[in-house]
């Protein structure tokens, strides 16, 4: 007997955000691109943060950004995988412009030849040393590092008379925020084991040997309120976990496994005026897009990753998460764990995506790409005598629920179905 599938779709746009759109306009030049060597002028463009379309500053509180360099390097040797510093540009330029209007240079370049183009950000030499080139930007002294912006762009005769560049974080942010008040001249340090000295700009990785450096801080006068950020810093590292030292009046806590990477912006959030009295446990918030609304969503520390070994069987009040595209059917049976869905694909061809049988789960919703989908029963399932709570922070985080066979996005797997209880917080 053949089923008609019938396809119920729930979308969900948690929370209020409002979006600030500016647009801006330039005129761009047709580039000859004759065979014949003669040089033609290419007008550059960099932007720190944001959109191109935007022309935004960065994130609120971050430091501010003074200079703009480029390198421009021909492309030579086999398969011109080989970069040679272009005429002009055996070290770094500076352009001009701001942070706020974006860099500008025009530069004069032979159509018959390919370009890597490299740009860097910064602060000021005071923090970052560019004298060896952007391919090997080091760190000033014993500094700790600083804001921070890389980039590259290729150029041939095809790309038009204009490139224009919108730069990434070269550095992760990290903010302590307290949960409670924190007294005047209290004395804090944060150690990170694993920073860099030096940044390729042609490879966007770090390099060099990882050492350990600390970020020392004293409260001001009137401390810090409660729900406050204490301090933030930066730290030149690659993309891996590492276990972070916090220490205030000369108590040592460990925070475990924090995921640092650059462009990431890492919030700690814990009891930081209890420290040295009690133990704390302290939260993470990673955020993604560092320029974007900072969300106050917390992935605990100690969240367990969902996996196929795991997923079918949820019956506790624990932390869990799951992040891009998973195959199979969540089963939650009983208890009240918290379930972050972190820009989650979960697509299903059997049974409720996500199924709900037991306990009254609270399911976190983070980032614009989330998705519950099933071919043959409810996106999420909630039987009968169960609830089921979804929040997120803001209207950036988004669920998408679709169902197969007549089922509900959220409720019932097939139609007629009763379901148990459903609510969507902000």
């Amino acid at each position: 007997m053949d089923k008609t599938m019938n396809k119920k779709m729930t979308t969900l746009m948690l929370g209020i955000a409002t979006v600030l759109l500016a647009s801006c306009s330039q005129n761009e030049d047709v580039l000859q691109t004759g065979t014949d060597g003669t040089l033609q002028a290419v007008t550059i463009t960099a932007t720190t943060g944001g959109s191109m379309t935007t022309r935004s500053a960065n994130a609120q509180g971050d430091e501010q950004v003074t200079r703009c360099l480029i390198q421009i390097f021909e492309k030579t040797g086999v398969e011109e995988q080989e970069l040679q510093p272009m005429e002009g540009y055996k070290t770094p330029k500076p352009m001009t412009g701001s942070e706020t209007d974006g860099f500008n240079t025009t530069a004069t370049l032979n159509p018959t030849k390919e370009y890597s183009i490299l740009f860097w950000a910064d602060n000021g030499e005071s923090t970052y040393n560019e004298t060896a080139g952007l391919q090997a930007v080091k760190v000033t002294g014993d500094a700790m590092p600083g804001i921070a912006y890389a980039g590259k762009a290729e150029w041939t005769s095809t790309s038009g008379a204009s490139v224009n560049i919108n730069l990434k974080h070269a550095v992760a942010k990290m903010t302590l925020r307290s949960t409670t008040a924190v007294s005047a001249d209290k004395q804090l340090s944060l150690t990170i084991p694993g920073m860099y000295a030096e940044y390729d700009v042609s490879s966007g990785t770090v390099s060099g040997n990882a050492t350990s450096k600390t970020y020392a801080y004293t409260v001001p006068t009137g401390g810090v309120a409660a729900n406050g950020d204490v301090f933030s810093c930066y730290a030149l590292v690659g993309s891996e976990t590492q276990n972070l030292t916090l220490n205030v009046n000369g108590m040592d806590t460990e925070i475990a496994n924090v995921p640092l990477a650059p462009n990431k912006h890492v919030i700690l959030k814990g009891d930081v005026g209890s420290l040295g009295l009690e133990t704390v446990t302290f939260t993470a918030t990673i955020n993604e897009n560092w320029d974007s609304k900072e969300t106050l969503m917390l992935i605990p520390s100690d969240a367990v990753e969902i996996t196929t070994a795991n997923c079918s069987s949820i019956n506790s009040d624990g932390n869990y998460v799951v992040s891009g595209t998973f195959n199979n059917q969540i089963i939650v049976i009983g208890s009240s764990p918290k379930i972050y869905l972190d820009n989650a694909s979960i697509n299903v061809s059997n049974g409720p995506a996500i199924n709900i049988t037991g306990g009254t789960p609270t399911i976190h919703v983070l980032g614009t790409n989330n998705s519950v989908t099933s071919s043959d029963g409810a996106g999420i399932y909630v039987a009968v005598n169960s609830t089921v709570t979804i929040t997120g922070d803001s209207r950036n985080d988004v669920l998408r629920a679709e169902a197969g066979d007549d089922g509900a996005g959220i409720g019932g797997s097939y139609n007629g179905q009763d379901c148990g209880n459903i609510s969507i917080k902000m």
